[in-house]
């Protein structure tokens, strides 16, 4: 089962019955009746899609913060049962893997799974993305997989797993990781005005972002 758990007025973290899947975030767009819907996860929680969230919006926005399967899972499922009604976001640098149903590079077999190819609609880039009369900035992260994003939303910032609320830093030892490019993409993210950390695994916290982020880089052994 899932629990539904609000951070803000029109943003709530949905958390998995899984304890392999991400976290996934939902941003309501109240002035056009629209979802964003960052990193779907597992597909245990596609009965919510189903009876309310598909019924009340009249479109859905997917942005994955990376390509792992435990982020991305429920993605294809999603578009299948809304069709037209469903966008589904990616950095440039990870579309080929999810559109030829890449199962190594994104991990999918470690959960003994084959990934279904995904139609990636709009491609990400780093800059602002503006959604349903909402803006989100969008922070290119490579380090933990090589088109890693963060999203930050008024003073909320989705890391992914480029960081988490206890100032851990992403692991860089799988599939198109890089230590250095870690590094890099944490000093970016010193002087962002973000007061909550929404994180993919773990709990989102309200925190120092920046003393979190010079922890992540002392753990890296920088900074």
């Amino acid at each position: 089962m899932y629990r539904l758990i609000g951070l803000e007025d029109n943003v709530m973290l949905m958390r998995h019955g899984s304890s392999l899947s991400s976290n996934t975030y939902l941003i309501e767009c109240s002035k056009t009746s629209e979802l964003v819907i960052i990193d779907p996860g597992l597909p245990d929680t596609l009965s919510l899609y189903v009876r309310e969230l598909g019924s009340k919006y009249k479109r859905l926005h997917v942005i994955h913060t990376h390509m792992h399967y435990d982020h991305i899972a429920s993605t294809q499922a999603i578009k299948d049962i809304f069709e037209r009604n469903v966008v589904v976001y990616h950095h440039i640098a990870e579309r080929t893997f999810l559109e030829s149903g890449d199962s190594l590079t994104t991990l999918a077999t470690r959960f003994k799974a084959v990934l279904k190819p995904i139609k990636v609609d709009r491609i990400l880039i780093e800059g602002t993305l503006n959604i349903g009369g909402e803006e989100f900035k969008v922070i290119h992260t490579p380090g933990h997989t090589i088109g890693s994003v963060c999203i930050l939303y008024r003073d909320i910032i989705f890391t992914g797993d480029t960081l988490f609320h206890d100032g851990s830093p992403g692991r860089y030892d799988l599939p198109t990781g890089d230590r250095t490019l870690l590094r890099e993409s944490l000093l970016k993210l010193l002087n962002l005005d973000a007061k909550v950390i929404a994180p993919g695994h773990g709990g989102p916290a309200e925190t120092d972002f920046k003393g979190l982020v010079e922890g992540s880089l002392l753990r890296l052994g920088y900074f």
